[in-house]
């Protein structure tokens, strides 16, 4: 009865998204699964999930009505008069049997099969039956079961045992002056145009053998054989059923508009809400139950004209289910996106707007001429100062004894003149010389010039790391508590890039501008030899990419 377990697994998921709770202490359910397949009955099965938690039954909840140990039934089939008298030719069933193609899809839409497996498995499920019946007495202190069954009719389990499910209710539970035993029936009729492979050739017959015994059963013209029957000394079939159905609903796969829904998801949720309605939301309301006893009419049996023999139930119902609900799962999903939306376009763009919260947009920023600024390339260590190693890009104890490189030589050639013209006997300007040059090949920054650039073109690596470190650093805290979003940090390292290209590429400009000064200068001191003495010593110094050149001019 897969379509009885889905009806169930559905009203399992509406009550739990009602109450957050599989058993809530208002709702006195029992449940009751039985079926020839254990598909839908595993405790992991996830298809029984709702909002991450499962509504599967307990094992009390199930009884699975194995196909097993039907060929010794068969070989000593007079030991059962529960199955003797309906089972047909033994002979027939060994071929079955033992061909073993029946029993793969348990009862594989044959309905005597279905029935048979029920017959050999009756025990579990009376005893099951029972069990339930009594929890819910007991919780509800009354002796007033609702029974309502549900499954559908074009497989062998559901269309083969739905008339000894009844009876079997009714032979346990009769309905009298004290107790108020009603049984309603929930019936999935089939569908005329079934699923691919679904249909093997008993579909649609199965469901019209099976309304034709509910009627003949309500009608009382039908007192079928009592599966459960273990003594062989008196008769197996029923004697008499009093009221086998209260009602009975049918259903199929198209509305009244004549639209198809889908067998195996909305047609079960659609009955589950009747059910939620009937046994949970509106379980007070008299209007349903009054329709159900049919209070207007009397519900007996319609007569043949010909023989006056009851011949048609009236118990046959249907219903229609218009739902009026609030989406909670949707408004919730929405309000939850909303709020974590907002952090997202914090971080993204941190566009703030009083009406409507962080705006999915970014804003409009100077990136340009921050970059610009002298004080943002000093502060990361992006000057031209930086990158000609004037000063230090590396704090340690060495570059913390730097000076900057027109610092050092304003500092020491005053110092080498007067020490130059206190040698007696000798040309200062030659000793000056002499001294600028060991200055520069051997001791500047305790190195010489070429040897330190030598030394720093190693160290360029590191030397990169730490300008990305720094900036990367204050970009992040700057993105962490907020003032800039990651869009306005993304389009910062662009500009950043954009201006050291533009600067790398302006450096062989600046070569050319600083060869041309350097050439004027000489020659304007070559022009005034007369002054040579009172000019003195000039020293020059230019830069390429890549590597430092001394330039000197000599005054004599």
């Amino acid at each position: 009865m897969v379509q009885g377990g889905k009806i169930i697994r559905s009203l399992r998921k509406t009550i739990y998204n009602e109450f957050r709770d599989n058993n809530p202490a208002d709702v006195n359910i029992g449940y009751l699964y039985m079926d020839t397949s254990d598909e839908m009955m595993e405790m992991d099965d996830p298809t029984w999930k709702v909002l991450g938690n499962s509504v599967q039954l307990d094992v009390g909840s199930k009884v699975f009505i194995r196909p097993a140990g039907l060929i010794d039934v068969i070989n000593n089939v007079k030991q059962y008069p529960g199955i003797k008298d309906w089972i047909g030719s033994t002979d027939d069933w060994k071929e079955f049997l033992n061909d073993n193609k029946g029993l793969k899809t348990a009862g594989g839409q044959k309905r005597r099969l279905g029935r048979f497996i029920m017959a050999c498995n009756v025990p579990a499920f009376e005893q099951a039956l029972k069990s339930q019946v009594s929890k819910l007495e007991k919780k509800s202190g009354q002796t007033n079961v609702h029974f309502h069954v549900c499954c559908g009719l074009a497989g062998g389990t559901g269309s083969g045992t739905i008339i000894d499910v009844i009876t079997q209710i009714r032979k346990h539970f009769s309905p009298s002056s004290v107790s108020g035993y009603n049984v309603t029936l929930y019936l999935f009729l089939p569908e005329q145009n079934p699923k691919l492979n679904r249909d093997t050739g008993f579909y649609h017959a199965n469901g019209f053998a099976a309304l034709s015994e509910l009627n003949a059963l309500g009608v009382g013209t039908y007192l079928p054989i009592d599966i459960s029957h273990a003594n062989t000394n008196t008769s197996s079939k029923f004697q008499k059923i009093e009221n086998p159905f209260n009602g009975t609903y049918l259903f199929t796969n198209t509305n009244e508009n004549g639209n198809i829904i889908d067998t195996d998801i909305d047609v079960p949720s659609i009955v589950a809400d009747l059910l939620f309605q009937k046994l949970v939301a509106n379980k007070n309301l008299e209007i349903i139950s009054r329709q159900e006893s049919f209070e207007n009419i009397i519900p007996q049996p319609e007569q043949s004209s010909d023989s006056k023999m009851p011949e048609r139930s009236v118990r046959f119902l249907t219903f229609g289910v218009k739902r009026i609900a609030i989406s909670e799962q949707e408004i919730r999903e929405y309000i939850t996106y909303n709020y974590a939306n907002q952090p997202v376009l914090q971080l993204r763009y941190n566009n703030w707007s009083d009406e409507m919260g962080f705006r999915n947009e970014a804003t409009n920023q100077n990136f340009s001429e921050l970059i610009a600024n002298k004080k943002t390339h000093e502060n990361w260590r992006t000057t031209d100062e930086h990158f000609q190693l004037s000063v230090p890009i590396i704090d340690d104890s060495m570059s913390k004894k730097w000076r900057k490189i027109g610092d050092t030589w304003r500092f020491v050639i005053p110092e080498y003149k007067t020490t130059a013209k206190e040698k007696k006997d000798a040309n200062w300007l030659y000793e000056l010389k002499k001294m600028c040059e060991k200055q520069f090949l051997e001791q500047y920054r305790n190195l010489g010039v070429q040897k330190f650039y030598e030394a720093k073109s190693a160290d360029k690596k590191d030397l990169a790391n730490e300008i990305v470190g720094g900036i990367q650093q204050e970009l992040f805290n700057e993105w962490q508590n907020g003032t800039k979003s990651l869009f306005d940090i993304k389009r910062l390292i662009d500009t950043i890039v954009e201006n050291l290209q533009k600067r790398y590429a302006d450096i062989d400009d600046k070569i050319v501008r600083n060869q041309q000064n350097e050439e004027k200068e000489l020659a304007a001191v070559l022009e005034n030899e007369k002054t040579w003495a009172k000019v003195g010593f000039t020293f020059c110094y230019g830069w390429q990419k890549r590597k430092v050149v001394r330039r000197t001019s000599h005054c004599f």
